[in-house]
């Protein structure tokens, strides 16, 4: 946790450390694949989500084998993590 406090940002899948992020009131970029970031993720000014725009049919089945999640763009994050640093 002194860890995280120390970041400016936080980057990752809907995890652990983006969860304590948003606990800890520190800037993050959650990304979703398979997983429904409706269910999973609140967004902030500082708390932002990222998903493939895969449409989830039923959220208690989620297929582990789905690896939409590499059709995000790099560029698309970094946009997000360069408007989210430029703020502080």
């Amino acid at each position: 946790m002194a860890f995280t406090k120390m970041m400016d940002l936080i980057i990752g899948n809907d995890s652990g450390p983006t969860h304590l992020a948003f606990a800890l009131n520190k800037a993050s970029i959650t990304i979703f694949g398979a997983t429904p970031s409706y269910r999973n993720a609140f967004q902030t000014h500082i708390n932002k989500i990222i998903d493939a725009g895969k449409k989830i049919q039923n959220t208690k089945h989620i297929d582990k084998s789905d690896f939409c999640i590499t059709r995000i763009e790099e560029e698309d994050i970094f946009k997000l993590a360069k408007g989210l640093l430029n703020e502080k």
